[in-house]
């Protein structure tokens, strides 16, 4: 072990955030049930009388279009009999609001369950003075809200900009829908709130089921499962902590991200216009293809004008003609395709218009790529939806002659309305080639640089694609392949975005759905045609939604909502040449808007990679078709045990943020074969449900123990915290005993470890530790005396600490020699130290080799010589073996050289002697 001493003077004073208190740890439950229309079933209240519970919500259309109060008294008596609580609201059906008032006496309703106050909203009955009042009256309480319709539909923007944004909401409760829909809103200081949309218990058009959403919350976890009493059959369940919120600021400024330009535009919206492409044509362009018209943006964002007024659908730039410099532009308008050359002429138009019939505009996606890797230049690809006695859906692949060389059929379809969309480049898994991408439907077909088909048959999940490519979102340099469309399951539609990042020939599975607008399974039909990704600032995805007709929405990586937008058209890159990507927008509202998005958007002093969701230390499960019975985490043992039941075989998910993938996965003990996707964190596997199973994720795990002393042997009394690496996340903690012994296990990764003094009141933060193997005594011993704190430590795992002064220290020194490498944030009051620097206490040719060899033991760095002039050998020295040698990995440097303008030295500031009386061999 390699121990340094590091040494400090100055004098301390630090202040310290008091602790959370405790929350109540008894559990609640909670029964959720909507629009019974009329009928509230037997079997529902036997289930509420047996089970037992807390409280009973019922939102909304509690009967339909009433005449009379008998149903509500009806309904009422039912609930009066399970001897539970209950609130409920009315829905957008129960339009007899004297009915209503003779029979439940009010509209809206409250009820304190432990650390939760519940608050039932009628529709359109929103009293913001009266929620207020009731808040005002059970203060430090968490908000579970019930209502009819989703808040931000029913009353925004008031609810949602001055009322949901200023109080701590835990949970949503909804109905009106008839489907079973998890989502997440936006809360107070970016907090996250789940919402839970279930199916009516009966709709006078179809049987719904007995549904019941089972809500039980204890320690801050919510586990939440969507039942059937009547077939006893699970529809969806998840374990969930309540979010914390995001960041300690967040600057909503109504929701409208800082504007940096606003150019002109149009109004381009449609379900099959208005999207950007990036283009290089004569440099960077930003092409609007809108209703009427392309619209060009430079690289110095500004308008261009227009290059055509008729409408547009698609375009593609590249060198396809390489008669003409430069690259081309080819733009379709759903009949033709239009091919401009760099000076943006006109030179080719290719008619397919005779491939019209039930479908007007067979053409929605273009593509210039050198697709068959070996000819001078690249080709035009066409992805057209032609009738089926036309020849159907195919891809058209013209060379730069605009002779047709290939054409690809493509397996027909009975939904006429979709189309081959086109991606092109290297997607993981596939190695280092590139590949034509071809969707169509719900198949993606692979076509190699022959174009010979070698993939197919994977499961598309959207139906109506309307956007592919190939892009790098998350910056690991590996790309992925993103699919936008809207898709259906069970009846039931909804947004989704899909992202591959495996396309190994042998393992097909490793996709992930990243859902826009409501980010998880949505309802109702809709299209949503426009999607960005990219880093802008951190690496985000920009969706809209064309059903509810006015929102965009940003998010980060999975489910992890920033906030709305207005709808629009959508790209990220960096057209102004700053070396900053910027978001564009092109909204319905003619107004081209760009945005620098984490920066602009929240607080200055947050970093990006902070702005994330907290999930503590607890892995959460959602998204099963399984009862979860019970689940219990071991922080110390590093293990998550599940207890479920289910019918047939069911997929798990387990959300695993901060413990990344898993050693080992059992069921009933015997280990089973799972999946870990490391850009969503996810943990997937399959259970065959026979009984109760008993499963158990294991990480593997490490230690990080020692005893803490002082300089004097005497124990040290301290707080040592496991932080993810680059976050205030804490992973877990740990207390040393009245010894100073402690021990903290944990996942092998990287961490950021911090040791809180309770005596000297010095918090020491270890940065980046890399947690392979147990770690023995990082910290030897850590003193303070005459205004001097010295701290011996291990620097194999750590090159930079923090340690935390109200007051700038005047030196800093490293095994008694100082160093220059360590700066004073005053805001902040932390030293930042980089130990794999070192000042050399002289020029002298053994303080020099001094310096170099501590940083040669500590793996490399830079040595400073002091500024001043030095005998590099001493009065009367032989100089014979007077010399540094400097190993690899080790950087010598004097001080700053003073010079002129033109680059010639001023003043040296390091200089070596040799003296003149020096003795000669």
């Amino acid at each position: 072990m390699k121990k340094l001493l590091i040494l400090f003077s100055f004098l301390f004073f630090l202040l310290f955030l008091s602790e959370k208190t405790e929350a109540n740890n008894s559990e609640i439950i909670i029964y959720h049930v909507t629009d019974p229309h009329g009928t509230l079933p037997q079997e529902m209240i036997d289930f509420f009388i047996n089970q037992k519970g807390d409280l009973i919500v019922v939102t909304g259309d509690v009967a339909y279009e009433p005449k009379s109060d008998k149903i509500y008294r009806e309904i009422k008596s039912q609930l009066d009999s399970t001897g539970i609580p209950y609130i409920v609201v009315q829905g957008n059906h129960d339009s007899n609001d004297t009915a209503w008032k003779n029979v439940w006496g009010k509209f809206n309703d409250y009820k304190l369950l432990g650390d939760f106050l519940v608050i039932g909203i009628s529709w359109g009955k929103f009293n913001k003075t009266w929620a207020e009042e009731v808040i005002k009256q059970n203060p430090n309480k968490m908000i579970i809200w019930a209502s009819h319709f989703p808040y931000e539909e029913c009353y925004y923007p008031v609810l949602r900009d001055e009322f949901f944004l200023n109080y701590d909401f835990a949970l949503v409760l909804i109905g009106h829908y008839h489907h079973y829909v998890k989502t997440w809103n936006l809360g107070k200081n970016g907090k996250l709130i789940r919402e839970y949309m279930i199916d009516g218990l009966f709709d006078k058009f179809e049987d719904e089921g007995v549904n019941v959403n089972i809500i039980k919350i204890k320690n801050g976890i919510i586990n939440h499962t969507y039942y059937d009493v009547s077939s006893k059959k699970v529809y969806g369940s998840e374990i969930i902590p309540i979010t914390k919120s995001l960041v300690k600021s967040y600057d909503f400024s109504g929701h409208v991200l800082e504007e940096i330009k606003s150019l002109p535009s149009t109004n381009i919206f449609d379900k099959d216009y208005g999207r950007f492409e990036i283009v290089d044509i004569n440099g960077k362009k930003l092409l609007l293809l809108s209703k009427d018209g392309i619209w060009i943006y430079n690289s110095r964002i500004q308008y261009e004008g227009k290059l055509r007024e008729d409408a547009c659908i698609a375009a593609s730039y590249g060198d396809i003609n390489l008669k003409n410099q430069g690259n081309e532009l080819a733009i379709t308008n759903g009949t033709h395709v239009f091919v401009y050359n760099s000076s943006l002429n006109l030179i080719q138009t290719i008619d397919l218009s005779n491939f019209t019939g039930f479908n007007p505009l067979p053409i929605r996606d273009i593509l210039i790529a050198d697709v068959f890797q070996n000819s001078p230049g690249n080709e035009l690809v066409i992805g057209l939806r032609a009738p089926d006695e036309k020849g159907g859906p195919q891809v058209l692949v013209y060379n730069s002659s605009w002779q047709l060389v290939k054409n690809i059929s493509l397996t027909s379809h009975w939904i006429s309305s979709e189309f081959p969309h086109l991606a092109y480049g290297k997607v993981n898994g596939l190695g280092d080639e590139n590949y034509l991408f071809v969707i169509y439907y719900i198949t993606l077909y692979v076509f190699n640089k022959t174009l010979d088909e070698i993939k197919t048959q994977y499961s598309v999940d959207p139906y109506y694609t309307s956007q592919a490519m190939v892009t790098d979102y998350n910056n690991d340099g590996k790309n992925e392949l993103w699919v936008l469309g809207h898709a259906y399951t069970g009846e039931k539609f909804y947004h989704s975005l899909q992202a591959w990042i495996n396309l190994s020939y042998t393992d097909y599975t490793e996709w992930h759905p990243w859902y826009g607008s409501y980010l998880e399974e949505n309802f109702h039909g809709f299209y949503s045609f426009n999607f960005a990704v990219g880093n802008v600032s951190t690496p985000i995805i920009v969706t809209d939604d064309l059903h509810w007709g006015s929102n965009g929405y940003i998010f980060d990586t999975f489910q992890h909502a920033h906030t709305k937008i207005p709808q629009g058209a959508y790209a990220i890159c960096d057209l102004d040449n700053d070396g900053k990507n910027e978001l564009y927008l092109a909204s319905g509202n003619g107004i081209l808007k760009v945005y620098d998005v984490i920066n602009k958007y929240f607080n200055s002093s947050v970093i990006a990679k902070n702005i994330e969701l907290l999930w503590e230390n607890y892995p959460h499960v959602y998204d099963t078709e399984a009862t979860l019975k019970n689940v219990e985490f071991f922080p110390s043992q590093k293990y998550l045990e599940l207890e479920l039941y289910g019918k047939g075989t069911k997929q798990i998910w387990i959300n695993s943020t901060i413990y990344g993938k898993p050693e080992s996965v059992k069921i009933n003990e015997a280990p089973v074969a799972y999946s870990y996707n490391h850009i969503t964190k996810l943990i997937s596997f399959n259970i065959s449900f026979s009984s109760l199973e008993k499963v158990r994720i294991i990480w593997k795990a490490v230690r990080i123990l020692g005893i803490l002393r002082d300089k004097n042997n005497n124990p040290l009394q301290a707080k040592i915290i496991a932080f993810q690496e680059g976050t205030n996340v804490i992973v877990s903690l740990t207390q040393t005993d009245s010894n100073g012994n402690y021990s903290l296990l944990l996942p092998q990764g990287i961490y950021d470890i911090q040791f809180n003094l309770t005596e000297f009141n010095i918090p020491i933060k270890l940065l980046s530790v890399n947690l392979t193997e147990d770690l023995v005594n990082l910290i030897k011993y850590v003193s303070y005396e005459d205004s001097k704190v010295s701290i011996a430590l291990d620097n194999n795992y750590s090159k930079r600490i923090e340690v935390y002064s109200m007051k700038k220290p005047l030196r800093v020194k490293l095994n008694g020699t100082i160093i220059p490498s360590w700066s004073y944030d005053l805001d902040k009051r932390i030293i930042s130290i980089n130990l794999s620097a070192v000042m050399a206490k002289s020029g002298y040719w053994k303080d020099i080799q001094e310096a170099v060899d501590l940083v040669a033991s500590m793996g490399g760095g830079n040595v400073y010589i002091p500024e001043g002039t030095f005998n590099f050998v001493n009065v009367n020295e032989s100089w014979t073996g007077a010399r540094v040698v400097i190993p690899a990995g080790v950087n010598l440097f004097g001080a700053r050289t003073e010079r002129y303008e033109n680059g010639s030295v001023k003043e040296w500031k390091t200089v070596l002697v040799m003296p003149w009386d020096m003795p000669g061999d």
